[in-house]
């Protein structure tokens, strides 16, 4: 499909939008998290709210097992 990256990341772009200016809009996750959907694709945006910042920490794909990302974290 044409043009399938671009739309991927407009709409990982548009979630990660939402996640920043309503952080406490996204679905309540493990360990703190909290998560947002792009629309038309199976993945998640999981973040975490810190002070007055959102961390993005992983673009999950739902195909993969649960969790796969923390070994990952690194919170700054």
């Amino acid at each position: 499909m044409e043009g399938l990256g671009e739309r991927f990341a407009r709409e990982v772009e548009a979630a990660v939008k939402v996640a920043c200016t309503f952080p406490y809009i996204g679905s309540p996750y493990k360990y703190g998290t909290r998560r947002v959907y792009p629309r038309k694709f199976p993945f998640s945006v999981v973040y975490l709210v810190r002070s007055n910042e959102v961390v993005v920490l992983a673009i999950a794909p739902f195909a993969k097992r649960p969790g796969y990302w923390r070994s990952r974290r690194r919170v700054v």
